[in-house]
Order: C-alpha cells, then structure tokens, then sequence
C-alpha cells in the first residue's frame, strides 16, 4: 500500500526541568509555571505536507495540535525563521519513558480541552488554491502515535525519534482543457456528491497507525459537496498535455455526482455517474475536457470602478456610448465612469445628508441630471459630459406650501421631458417640480395639504414617470398621483385649493397610508390605453404587511381631484410581506408588472408579478432580502439583486407554473475576488442599486464592498452574460425605464 506522510525528526531540548526545593515542609516538587517546555525540530524539507511531487512548505502562523504524556490538546506554532524550522511544545510532566506523543494538523480550537483519544478535524467545504498546488490547510492530517523510550533529561539534547504525520483524505486532481475555451480565466471547480465527501468528523488519535488502512470511514461528514475557488491566474489548458490542474480534498471512498468547472464566461457540468475510488493519501487524477461537458453561460466581470463613498440605494445612468453616471449616499458626489471602467471625473455636489438619489440624462447622454440632499440641503443640477456644471437649483427655489422650503431629496430619478425634468421631493410639506431645461428656473408645482389632498405630501420617496400619452405619475406616502404634462410645462393658473399650478391632479389610493420609499411608478398599455401602475404598502401588526400592486387608466386624470379614487383596472394585494423601502417594479414580458420584496421570514423576499388580469403572474424568492428595482432584458429573463450578501440573479418567468427557473446566479464579492480585481480589505458586498441594461446588453449596477459591514468601498460595476443582448421590449424594463433613467415610456 502506498502512503504519502510527512517525517518530523524530533529533537528535544528540556528548556525548564524541575525545580528542586529544600523547604521541609514540601513534600513534593514544585512544578513549573508553564509547565516543561521542549523544542522539536521538523526535517530540513519544512513541508507541512507532501503528496506525491506536491510539497507544501510551513507559513508563519501554522499551528499543531500536540499532545504528550499526560497534557490535553496545545497548539504548537510553527517558527519558520529557524533552521531546521521548530516547534515548541508544552507538557504538564517532564516526558518518560512510555509518554506518547500525539499531533494532528491544522490545529483546531475546537479541541481546547479535548482528551488525544478523541479531536475534531475538517475537510473544507471551501477550498482555495492560489498557486499551482493544493490547499494545504485543507487536507486533515494525524501523527502515527510516538512513544518515548526513555527519559529526556533536562537540559540535555536528546533525540527523541521520527514522527510521521498521514494524509487523511484523498486529492483530486483535475485537469482542465479546451481548444474552445483555452486561456479563459478558471474561477472555481466544484464536485457535488451523493455522498458526504467534507464537513467535520472525529479522529481517535490513539488508533493511527503506520499501517493505516486507505479506506479507513471520516465518521460525521455532512456535507456533499466541495468547491475550491482558483484566486490565481490559471486558465483553460489547450489541450490535455497543458491541462491547468485544479486541486480539491475530499474524503476517501466510492463518489459519483456532477463536477463543475466556471470559468470567466461560462458554467461547464460533467456527470459521474460511475462511482470513483478515492483513495486516502493518493492523488486521483480526472481529465475535464471542457468540449464534452455541457455549457451554460456565466455572468462576468467586465471591470469594477471603485474608491467611490458608500453606495446605497444610487442607481447608475448610462449612456448610449456606455459611460457611467453614479452619485453616492455618504460624500455627496457625481461621478462619471468611461466605458472601459476608468474614473472620468467626480464632482461635489456640496449637499448633507444621507443621498439615496439617482442620477438621469438626455436619451442621448448629452445633459445628465443629479442631485439629492438630506434634511433641507436638496439641490439639483444638470452637467455636461465633461463634468462642467450647466446649471444648479438650488434649495431656496423648492416650494414650501408658505414655509421656508427645506428639500429634502431621496431616492428620486428625475423624469426627462422635452422642455421639463420633473422632480420630487420629501422637504416641507412635499412637492413636485418642473425645471427648464435650458435655464434651470421652476416652471410649475405641485405641492398638497396635510390629509394628502391634491399633491405629494408626506414627500416624494420614488422615480417620476412620463406616459406616452403625456401624463406625469409620481408615488408618495398619500398614494400614486397624475398630472398632465402639459400644465407641468406650460402652467394656465393657480389650483389655490390644492396649493397647485398643475390644476389637474388625480390620485389613485386607499384610505390608509400608502407607504413606500423608493417605489417608482411604470406606465403600459392595456386594453388599448395607457395605464400606470405603483404599489404601496400597508402597515399592519407585529411587522406583517400587505402590498397592494395597483393599474390604473391615466385617463382619470382628466378629472380635477375628489378625493382618493378606486378607478383602477385592477388591484392585487398580497399579504404577509415585510415593510418595503427602496425597492421598486418593473414591466415584464407579457406586461406583468414585477415587484420587488424584502425579507419577512426565510424565502420570503424576491419578485412577484402580477398579470393583466390582476392576478398572479409567477413569483420567485430567496432568502436574503431584495431592496431595489429588477430589470428585463431582449431575451425575457429577469436580473434583480439582494442586499446583504450581494447576490446577481438571473432568473426566466414559468407562466404555466407561476414561478421562474434560475438561470445564472453569482456572489458578486466572490466573482470579484476570482476575477483578480483588488477590491482592499472587503470581505463581502452589499448592492441595493438597481441594475441598468445598456443597449449592448452590458448590465450596470452600484455596490459597497466592505468589511463586516464597516469600512466601505463603493463601486460601479459592469457585468456581461452571453444571454443578455439589450434590455426587454417592454414598456418599463428596469427603474426609469431605460438605462439613461429618462423615466419614459418606452412602448
């Protein structure tokens, strides 16, 4: 049988032995302290692990667990910078003949007061390999038990004898090749088993032996499958003599399941349907010829422009020509990315207050609109490309309903008109505003008493919307209100009993508060009509809600307002949600308006559509919660994000069965990470920006890497998926309606 160990000659030095005492009164020595200390030499090699040609040398940090004579489980610290390298180990007694040394590798503090008979050891569900061999840490590994043969005296020299450590598991070996996929970057591979192959399990210590069997059971593994993420540079061989070869440790015995391999573009499976023998302490070779597996495609990183503030619910805005608009929530800033993903510029807006507003722009990119501005600091403005400022609105021109107006700006995206951009804002008693876009003056607004009538009070927490039959929606905390384009541009008088120039203001709601930060409003036909759609949600006890997804015609809004009307073509209500901010809706492919949920329990957040008829369309949920808009693209399939871990899902609408299948999902912290981009010290990402589709099918969203939800790094991030060729040819695809978040109508 062939075995793969590791020698460790041991050479110790008693560093303290007893001290003697005189003192009548002591019948017995007084032990030290620290008890008796020894240094052990390891072999010149210094390899904490050996494998076939595969060495693995000791790091600064390596710790073992040892137990000799009677002392409990220690961690012993490998001390690299000797030679030969150390470690020192402690002992309750000095060690005689008959002691037995014990040691396993990598020590665990789960052993802390562990008996040598009994410890508990890992094989990583979660491997890396950051070089060209194995992770070392990840392979569990158990000394053949020494026994000493005499006394070590004190400060003598003496050497004790060999120690050999074992392999308790087994390593993969995979080679990975392709014509076809030659030189794309490798991120992971996984193997997902019907049987348990990692997890923890307990080794008796006193049972290994120099003739361990190779199938000897790892009693208690749970898990079924292991996954190792390849941070280095390793790419898809081009044929099988320059296979990459990707290492995995697994537990020995009878295996069969799917192996994976992702690359930077595509997802490959490969089916074992034989059972594989894994022997322990041997390297098990298997070829993966990429050409015979079957092929999903990816979601890739195409560049990560970062070091911006915190990004919070900021939307990105693209252009035409795929550059990058994107202001944060924390420094008050625009900035602009190039399509290659290089910063352009940033500008200082000069505002407080946290910023949750999104950026718009001219269909053509030529004019970008932006602002925010928390607790009476609201300002906006328009830009040019290059980052000069064309004009700024300023605080002191937001209505104050007969106070001094203190705007304050959150979550909104400016609608884009021809002559108008129109805006709310949650300061005072709320209003809605048209700026000229040429000089940047007010043109009209629409501003409402306390019980909500007439206008946006409570504020404006939401997109603006433009129907194509010129209709201006916006939702506030009183309901989803319409007011016709024209009189927003060209206003023909004072509405004294609405504190309105825009005299026809109809509202569409319940007669409880219609509660939702950040929900945009979405326009789309049906019947023959344009409708506009929003939902709100009602609070209710004990945390559970209900929203209500309404579609009403906008040809109400012919009519002065009369009090909050249910003149809608359908209202759908779904019940037991948690409260909703931040998120919003879109239209999908067969006019489903797509809402998205926060978390109340487990798999409680996600989407849900509702149909044409007011009812349930399909729905789809995850466990982490979904706090931003989702977006559609040309092919049908439906892109949102979670918040906190930030996941990217891709998923397709099942109308028959009233659900949707997953069609490509990523951790976007750990795409980064295996993408090679150094995003500091993050150790996650959170995203509850909404996802922009550009015209080349480029999918854009805002995240903040950070650690431990501390230290925060904002980013603009471009991803690609060969699936996605532009955004859906639907009338409201994603937030704003386009990437440019005009906030138009698109069919």
């Amino acid at each position: 049988m062939k075995k793969t160990m590791k020698s460790i000659m041991l050479v110790a030095a008693m560093a303290t032995a007893f001290t003697g005492c005189t003192q009548k009164e002591l019948s017995e020595p007084v032990i030290p302290e620290n008890g008796y200390n020894y240094i052990f030499n390891v072999e010149t090699m210094a390899t904490k692990a050996v494998l076939g040609d595969k060495a693995v040398a000791y790091e600064t940090g390596d710790q073992l667990g040892v137990f000799v004579g009677t002392t409990v489980n220690a961690a012993s610290t490998v001390d690299v910078t000797t030679t030969p390298v150390t470690v020192g180990v402690s002992a309750a007694e000095a060690l005689v003949a008959g002691d037995v040394l014990y040691a396993y590798y990598p020590y665990s503090s789960v052993n802390a007061s562990a008996a040598a008979t009994a410890v508990t050891m890992t094989i990583p569900a979660a491997q890396t390999q950051t070089g060209t061999s194995y992770d070392a840490d990840a392979m569990p590994m158990a000394a053949v038990p020494y026994t000493v043969t005499s006394a070590v005296e004190a400060g003598v020299a003496t050497s004790v004898g060999n120690i050999y450590m074992c392999n308790l598991a087994s390593v993969v070996e995979f080679n990975v090749y392709s014509a076809e996929a030659a030189g794309k970057k490798i991120q992971s591979v996984s193997f997902e088993s019907e049987t348990a192959i990692a997890g923890n399990f307990t080794t008796d210590l006193t049972a290994i032996t120099d003739g361990i069997a190779s199938d000897r059971a790892l009693e208690g593994l749970a898990s079924t499958a292991v996954t190792v993420a390849v941070n280095s540079s390793a790419v898809v061989g081009a044929d099988k003599e320059n296979a990459t070869k990707v290492y995995m440790v697994v537990a020995p015995g009878q295996h069969k399941g799917v192996v994976k391999v992702t690359t930077e573009d595509a997802i490959y499976t490969f089916p074992v349907e034989t059972a594989v023998n894994f022997q322990r302490a041997h390297v098990k070779p298997l070829g993966l010829n990429l050409a015979k597996a079957s092929r999903e495609a990816a979601i890739k990183i195409e560049w990560v422009c970062d070091g911006m503030g915190q990004v919070r619910a900021n939307s990105p805005a693209v252009d035409p020509n795929g550059n990058v608009y994107m202001t944060t929530g924390k420094d008050a800033k625009l900035y602009k990315v190039n399509a290659d993903g290089t910063l352009a510029w940033s500008y200082d807006m000069g505002f407080t207050g946290d910023n949750a507003s999104s950026p718009s722009m001219e269909a053509d990119g030529s004019v970008i609109y932006a602002g925010g501005g928390g607790s009476g600091t609201g300002t906006y403005y328009a830009f040019n490309p290059d980052g000069t400022v064309k004009w700024q609105f300023t605080k002191d021109k937001f209505f104050g309903n007969g106070s001094t107006p203190a705007p304050n700006i959150n979550q909104v995206t400016a609608a884009v008109g021809d002559k108008c951009i129109y805006i709310g804002n949650a300061g005072t008693a709320g209003s809605v505003l048209s700026i000229d876009k040429s000089t940047g003056e007010r043109v009209a607004y629409v501003s409402g008493k306390a019980d909500g009538t007439g206008g946006p009070t409570g504020g404006v927490f939401s997109g603006m919307g433009l129907s194509k039959n010129g209709y201006l929606a916006w939702h506030c905390n009183y309901g989803t209100y319409l007011a016709r384009q024209a009189d927003m541009d060209t206003p023909s008088k004072v509405h004294d009993t609405y504190g309105s120039y825009a005299p026809y203001v109809h509202r569409y709601s319940n007669s409880w508060a219609w509660k939702s930060s950040g929900g945009n409003v979405a326009f789309l036909p049906l019947n023959g009509e344009d409708h506009v759609a929003s939902f709100g949600v009602e609070t209710t006890s004990a945390g559970v809600n209900k929203v209500h997804v309404i579609c009403a015609p906008t040809k109400t809004g012919e009519a002065e307002y009369t009090g909050y009307q249910t003149t809608w073509t359908y209202k759908h209500v779904l019940t037991g949600v948690a409260k909703q901010d931040q998120g919003g809706l879109a239209v999908g492919p067969q006019n489903e308006v797509i809402v998205s949920l926060k978390r109340l329990s487990d798999n409680t957040a996600g989407l849900y559509a509702v149909n044409t008829e007011g009812n349930m369309a399909w729905s789809y949920y995850v466990n982490t919660d979904v706090a931003s808009t989702c977006a559609v693209d040309a092919a049908g399939n439906v892109h949102f994000v979670t918040d906190n871990p930030g996941w990217y899902y891709i998923i397709k609408p099942d109308y028959e069965n009233k659900t949707a299948t997953l069609v490509a999902k990523i951790n976007l912290y750990d795409l980064t990470v295996a993408s090679g981009i150094d995003v500091g010290s993050a150790n996650a990402s959170r995203i509850w920006s909404s996802i922009a589709i550009g015209v080349d099918g480029k999918m854009y969203v805002g995240a903040s890497y950070h650690k431990d939800k501390a230290e925060y790094n904002g980013a603009v991030v471009c991803l690609s998926y060969e699936g996605c060729t532009g955004p859906g040819d639907t009338p409201w695809p994603m937030k704003g309606a386009d990437a440019q978040r005009t906030g138009n109508q698109r069919k």
